[in-house]
């Protein structure tokens, strides 16, 4: 159920972006070798936006607690407040929460700490994601929402043209060398997944791949 809950949360915030211009999300994971895991958000949308996103956000963070308190994960980024009461009591330290407002863009970095990663994964806090280890090997996966390849081919054609820079990030650094992944971009200890508006299946925001792993 959590699970659900958490790809339905992402598939309306990644509605949202979309309708808000050009935004970029960044999600980096690096898990150290003490099993500690540092996570960093980094946010930049239109300034012209701030309301409507906000707006937007509160509406669809009451309709999610409804049905599960604890996965609005993402919904309350623009505020540091809001972000710092979901970390606490999770056993996740918020390190930083920086807001950079300039006159088009508007910046957010967000770091936390999680000093059991894996612990702290497998409970959903910071999305689908998954950290088993199995044979002396440890793998990393994330589910991925469907995306919004059901949208009418017009609908995402004027996606494409108002939000040509829209992208979502995801890289993963690990404690020590990659031995598999299925990532776009892979490099000793790091591992890096881009999604924009334009590229071939898989590899766009309309049809992201079904999962993203990594082995180490």
């Amino acid at each position: 159920m959590r699970l659900k809950i958490i790809l339905q949360c992402f598939a309306m915030v990644f509605m949202i972006f979309l309708a808000s211009g050009c935004l970029t999300i960044e999600q980096t994971l690096r898990f150290n070798k003490d099993a500690s895991l540092v996570v960093t958000y980094a946010y930049a949308y239109p300034t012209a936006r701030e309301e409507a996103l906000k707006a937007a956000q509160a509406e669809i963070a009451s309709n999610i607690r409804k049905q599960e308190p604890s996965s609005a994960l993402g919904l309350g980024f623009m505020d540091e407040n809001t972000v710092s009461a979901f970390f606490s009591g999770t056993g996740v330290e918020l390190r930083q929460y920086k807001k950079s407002i300039g006159r088009e863009k508007t910046s957010i970095t967000i770091i936390v700490l999680s000093r059991d990663g894996a612990k702290t994964l497998n409970n959903g806090l910071f999305g689908a994601f998954q950290l088993v280890a199995k044979n002396g090997a440890t793998r990393f996966d994330a589910a991925m929402p469907a995306g919004a390849s059901w949208l009418p081919s017009g609908r995402r054609e004027r996606l494409r043209k108002l939000c040509k820079d829209f992208s979502i990030t995801l890289t993963v650094i690990a404690p020590s060398e990659i031995k598999a992944s299925n990532a776009v971009k892979s490099n000793g200890d790091t591992a890096s997944w881009s999604l924009g508006m334009d590229g071939p299946k898989g590899a766009t925001v309309f049809e992201p791949p079904a999962s993203m792993y990594v082995e180490w």
